[in-house]
């Protein structure tokens, strides 16, 4: 199984422990306040299955084609300089992040470089910068 599917996996698990969890801590308020906790029992699961189905919607079918585009560059230049840049966020918004590795990704495409695949950067080294980061990936023919 390749690594990018077995963190993708774990992150799925994680995320539904923790989810089951927090529906758990919902649950228990709520019957605290005195409400019928069976009655509440249903809105608690999809409160839960919520993070996981967004996960599985979202995130691993633009991984998918990120992994299958990257594959078909490869595989069109056999021959190839390979370079990986460390992208800081600056902001820690979602619109934010986006157009500063767009920004990123261009100033590199003017020296010639090919944007091969993005991947999550060391925690040690995002936990520095207020956004996050993640390390960019370029190729270029030999």
């Amino acid at each position: 199984m390749r690594e990018d599917m077995k963190k993708a996996i774990f992150a799925i698990l994680v995320l539904a422990i923790l989810s089951f969890v927090l529906a758990m801590v919902t649950l228990a308020i709520v019957s605290a306040a005195g409400a019928n906790w069976k009655v509440m029992v249903g809105p608690a699961a999809l409160f839960a299955l919520a993070p996981i189905l967004l996960v599985i919607v979202v995130v691993i079918p633009r991984r998918m084609r990120m992994e299958r585009r990257a594959k078909a560059l490869l595989a069109q230049m056999p021959q190839h300089e390979q370079k990986t840049v460390y992208l800081a966020f600056a902001s820690g918004w979602y619109r934010g992040k986006g157009k500063e590795m767009e920004a990123k990704i261009i100033e590199e495409e003017k020296t010639g470089w090919t944007f091969l695949k993005a991947s999550e950067a060391n925690p040690f080294k995002t936990s520095l910068s207020w956004g996050g980061g993640l390390n960019l990936h370029f190729i270029r023919k030999s």
